[in-house]
C-alpha cells in the first residue's frame, strides 16, 4: 500500500468514525453587569478542550457532553471569569444564565503584548495580530514563516516549503525578536537559510506586533516582534489527562510529520510532554515543458522535544520549561577555492569540489519561571539559559563551519494598575558567550552583555487612551582575537553600546459604542550591529557570497511613526495602517562589482546607510453566519536607500532599492468552522504584484531553477498563490 493510500484510507476512518456522545447540552446567555448580552464570550469545558462563543444575543450552545463532572469556564476580555462545577447525567439539557463582572484589576489574564495588559484590540495603540490553536491547528506542517504569512504586514522569506522565516514590514533576520514562552531565542539568524529553532506546528497561539517594539523587549526587536506560545499562560494549570495526536503529508517534497501531545493536571499541578518529527525529500519545481523536476539539495529533518511541569500554590505560579530542537538542512556547494580553513589534508588554498553540504543544528532551552499575583499587581520573574550549535559538513569532509553560543538571562516585570491607570516596570540582563570551533572560521569568538530597564504606562480619559513608556540600554562586546588567514587577522578588542535611549507614545480616540477607534503612535527602536556584521570574512555558502563585515559600524536607529483606523461592530471587522519607519545605519550587505580572486565568487561588503520604509496595510472580515465568513486585504511595502548609491551591478542605472523587499499583494477568502466538531475548510487567494523595485544585482541574477546545465533568467513575474486547508480534529484520548 502506497503513503497515499494509506491517509486515504486513515482520512475515510476518521470521516466515518460515529460521534462519542453521552447527549448532554449545556446551552444559555452571558450578560454584563448592566444586562447587556455580551458577544464572544468564551464558554469551555477545559477538561474536555470543547466549547463555544456567544452571539450576539449572548447564546452560546454546547453538545454531545459525556455524563460526568466538569469545571464550566466563561471567560470575556475586561471581565472577571466565571466558574462553576457541574455535574451532568446523559441526555440532561442544562440552561444558565451567567453575569460577567467587570475586572478593576484583571491581572491573571494580562498578556504583554504590545502593551501592558490584553484588552480588545480596539483599544491596541499597536498593529497586533493573534493566530490561536483553531487556525494554526489547520497547517500541522507549517513553518514559523508559513503560519504567519497571511497576516497583513507579514511575508515570508524562504528558500523552499521547510527553510523560512518571517518578514515583517520589509524587515527579518536578527531585526526581529522571536519569543517562545516568554524567553527570546538566542541563535545564528544571519542568512536566509537560517531558520528558528522551534516548530510552529507544536504552538498552541501565536502573536505578531508589526512595527518597532524595543520598549518592551530591547534591540532585535526593530522590525518587530513574534510570540510563539506552546505552554500554558497566565497561571492556567490544567484539571485533565489529555491527548492529542496529529499526522501530516506533503505532495510537493514527499513530507511526513507527526506531532503528539499528552498533558496530566488536577488544577494545582500539571505536567506536559510535546514531541515532534518531521522529514522531507527535495521539493519539485516546473521545469520544462511545465513538468515538475526536484531540486537538489533541499530536503529536510527536524525533531523537537518538550517536557513542562507547573504547580499553583495559593497566587504563584511557578513553571519549568525544557526543550530540545534539532534540524538538519542540506545545502548545494558549488565547486570554489578557499584561501582559509584548511582542505582535507590541511592545506592552504583549497578547492572545495561541488556537492551537498550538511547543516545540522541543535538548540537547548532550560527555563524558569514564576508568577506571584499580589494586591497591587503581578510579579513576573523568568530566568533561561540557552545553548545553539549550528555546523557546515561538507560531502566526505569534517565540519568547516562549527559556531557554538551560550545565553544566559534574567528577566523581572511588575505589572501593575486598573481600568484606567496601568503600567509595568522591568529589567532585563542577558550574557551571550558565541565559539567558533571548525577550521573554516566566519566570525570571531565573543562573550556580550546586555541590560536594559523599562517603564510603560496607560491612561485613560473617557474615550481617549494615552501610552507610552521609555526603556535604556546598554550593550558590551569582547571580541577574542582570530585569524582568518595568512593575511587577515582580526585584533581582540571591546566594544560598547550606549546608554541607548529608546521609547514609545500612543494616542487611541474611540467614540463610545461607535465601534470605532484611531490610533496615531510613534516610537523610536535600536540594534547593535551583530559580531557577524563586524568580522565576517569569507565564502558563505548558502547566499553564494564572498562577505567581508565592517569592525567600525554603528548602531541601527528606526523612529517609526504610524496611523490606524479600526471599526468593529456586530459581525463585521476592519482595519488599515499607514506607516513609515526612518532608519538610521541600516545594515545590509552591498555587491562591490568585484569577484573574489580566488573563488570567482562575487564580494559584498557589510555596510550602513540611511534608508526608508513606508507601506500600508489594510484587512477585513465579515462574519455572515456562525459557521462562515470572508477575509480581504492588501498590504504593500516600500524600502529605498537614500545615500552611498554606486551602480556596482555595471548594467547603467542605480537602482536605490534595498534588497529582499516583499512584493505588493492581494488576498482574499472563505472559512467554514462548525464549532462542536471543531471540523475546518478554509479558501484564500494572494495575488503577489511583479516586483519591480529590485536592489542592485537583484535585477540581473540568474540561477539554473530546473537543472538543466543552462542559467534562466529570473523574472519577477506576478503570481498567484491558493490555499486549501481542510480540519478535521480527532482526539484520542480524554480523561478526568
Amino acid at each position: 500500500m502506497t503513503i497515499r493510500q494509506i491517509f486515504i484510507f486513515l482520512s475515510a476512518i476518521i470521516l466515518l468514525l460515529p460521534e462519542i456522545s453521552g447527549g448532554a447540552e449545556i446551552h444559555g446567555r452571558v450578560l454584563n453587569e448592566r444586562g447587556e448580552p455580551v458577544l464572544h464570550a468564551a464558554v469551555s469545558l477545559d477538561s474536555l478542550e470543547i466549547g463555544a462563543f456567544t452571539n450576539e444575543q449572548g447564546r452560546f450552545l454546547i453538545e454531545n457532553i459525556p455524563a460526568g463532572d466538569y469545571l464550566l469556564q466563561v471567560s470575556h476580555i475586561g471581565c472577571l471569569s466565571w466558574n462553576k462545577i457541574l455535574s451532568l447525567t446523559t441526555d440532561e439539557h442544562r440552561e444558565l444564565l451567567i453575569r460577567l463582572q467587570r475586572d478593576v484589576l484583571k491581572m491573571e489574564e494580562i498578556t504583554v503584548v504590545g502593551g501592558v495588559k490584553a484588552s480588545e484590540l480596539l483599544d491596541s495603540y499597536r498593529p497586533l495580530a493573534v493566530l490561536g490553536n483553531e487556525q494554526l491547528a489547520l497547517r500541522p506542517n507549517a513553518s514559523l514563516g508559513q503560519a504567519t504569512a497571511a497576516i497583513p504586514g507579514v511575508q515570508m522569506l524562504h528558500q523552499g516549503p521547510n527553510v523560512s522565516k518571517p518578514v515583517i514590514r520589509g524587515l527579518s533576520n536578527q531585526r526581529i525578536a522571536i519569543v517562545a514562552d516568554g524567553v527570546q531565542l538566542e541563535a545564528q539568524q544571519w542568512s536566509e537559510h537560517h531558520t528558528p529553532e522551534l516548530d510552529a506546528s507544536a504552538a498552541t497561539k501565536i502573536e505578531v506586533i508589526r512595527g518597532p517594539a524595543s520598549l518592551l523587549y530591547g534591540g532585535d526587536a526593530i522590525g518587530g516582534v513574534v510570540q510563539v506560545w506552546n505552554a500554558y499562560q497566565n497561571g492556567k494549570i490544567p484539571e485533565a489527562f489529555q491527548g492529542r495526536l496529529r499526522l501530516g503529508f506533503g505532495s510537493n517534497d514527499l513530507s511526513k510529520s507527526a506531532d503528539i501531545r499528552l498533558v496530566c493536571g488536577n488544577g494545582k499541578s500539571y505536567m506536559l510532554l510535546n514531541a515532534g518529527a518531521k522529514i522531507t525529500d527535495d521539493y519539485a519545481v516546473p521545469g520544462d515543458h511545465s513538468f515538475l523536476i526536484r531540486q537538489a539539495f533541499t530536503a529536510y529533518q527536524q525533531e523537537r522535544l518538550h517536557l513542562s511541569a507547573g504547580m499553583k500554590r495559593g497566587e504563584t505560579v511557578l513553571r519549568l520549561n525544557l526543550k530540545h530542537y534539532y534540524e538538519k538542512q542540506t545545502l548545494l556547494g558549488e565547486g570554489h577555492w578557499h584561501n582559509s580553513g584548511g582542505g582535507p589534508d590541511g592545506t592552504e588554498p583549497w578547492y572545495h569540489v561541488t556537492g551537498s553540504i550538511s547543516s545540522p543544528t541543535q538548540h537547548n532551552t532550560i527555563q524558569l519561571q514564576s508568577s506571584s499575583q499580589t494586591s497591587i499587581g503581578v510579579w513576573n520573574f523568568d530566568l533561561s539559559y540557552q545553548t545553539d550549535h549550528r555546523q557546515g559538513i561538507p560531502e566526505g569532509m569534517k565540519p568547516q563551519i562549527d559556531l557554538k553560543s551560550q545565553t544566559s538571562a534574567g528577566n523581572g516585570r511588575f505589572v501593575y494598575g486598573n481600568e484606567n491607570y496601568s503600567g509595568a516596570v522591568g529589567i532585563s540582563l542577558r550574557h551571550k558567550a558565541n565559539r567558533s570551533l571548525g577550521p573554516e572560521t566566519l566570525v570571531p569568538d565573543f562573550q556580550q552583555q546586555n541590560g536594559g530597564l523599562f517603564l510603560f504606562q496607560q491612561m485613560r480619559f473617557g474615550s481617549v487612551k494615552i501610552s507610552g513608556g521609555l526603556r535604556l540600554d546598554m550593550q558590551q562586546v569582547q571580541i577574542s582575537e582570530q585569524q582568518f588567514s595568512a593575511n587577515v587577522t582580526i585584533p581582540a578588542g571591546t566594544k560598547s553600546y550606549g546608554p541607548i535611549l529608546s521609547g514609545g507614545l500612543g494616542i487611541v480616540w474611540r467614540p463610545m459604542d461607535s465601534g470605532l477607534a484611531i490610533s496615531l503612535n510613534s516610537g523610536t527602536g535600536w540594534r547593535a550591529p551583530t559580531a557577524v556584521e563586524r568580522y565576517i570574512y569569507g565564502v558563505h555558502h548558502a547566499s553564494w557570497r564572498f562577505e567581508k563585515g565592517d569592525p567600525n559600524l554603528d548602531i541601527e536607529k528606526a523612529w517609526n511613526t504610524e496611523l490606524i483606523f479600526r471599526y468593529g461592530k456586530g459581525r463585521f471587522w476592519g482595519e488599515m495602517a499607514l506607516w513609515r519607519n526612518e532608519l538610521q545605519q541600516f545594515i545590509f550587505p552591498s555587491p562591490t562589482g568585484e569577484f573574489s580572486a580566488l573563488s570567482q565568487i562575487p564580494v559584498y561588503e557589510i555596510g550602513g546607510s540611511n534608508a526608508r520604509l513606508e507601506g500600508y496595510e489594510i484587512s477585513a472580515q465579515l462574519q455572515i453566519t456562525n459557521f462562515f465568513s470572508i477575509q480581504a486585504g492588501a498590504d504593500g511595502v516600500r524600502g529605498q536607500i537614500l545615500e552611498n548609491l554606486i551602480d556596482s551591478d555595471g548594467d547603467g542605472a542605480i537602482e536605490p532599492w534595498l534588497p529582499s523587499m516583499p512584493a505588493d499583494r492581494l488576498s482574499g477568502g472563505f472559512t467554514l468552522h462548525e464549532n462542536h466538531s471543531g471540523a475546518s475548510l478554509s479558501l484564500t487567494a494572494q495575488r503577489y504584484s511583479a516586483q519591480k523595485r529590485l536592489a542592485e544585482f537583484e535585477n540581473i541574477l540568474s540561477n539554473d531553477s530546473d537543472l538543466d546545465g543552462a542559467n534562466d533568467q529570473v523574472q519577477p513575474n506576478s503570481h498567484t498563490l491558493l490555499n486549501l486547508l481542510i480540519g478535521i480534529p480527532f482526539k484520542f484520548l480524554t480523561y478526568k
